[in-house]
């Protein structure tokens, strides 16, 4: 949709790639506040990530980072 591209595309002209993975620690640690991940999140971050031009990899790695983060509180 136009206006998440919007928005991505503003983010992709200030952060760089460690900003971006950044924003998607903070957004997996909202989505995974409730222990649970929606069809709806799983499927917004995974196009969020795709627009940010983050793989699939990284997108990967930055919920395991926020899953371990959780885990040792």
């Amino acid at each position: 949709p136009s206006s998440l591209h919007y928005f991505t595309s503003k983010l992709n002209k200030s952060f760089d790639n460690s900003k971006k993975i950044i924003l998607l620690e903070v957004l997996w640690e909202i989505i995974l506040a409730d222990k649970k991940i929606h069809d709806y999140e799983a499927n917004f971050i995974r196009r969020l990530a795709g627009l940010l031009y983050i793989s699939d990899v990284n997108c990967a790695n930055a919920k395991r980072r926020v899953l371990a983060k959780l885990n040792n509180n």
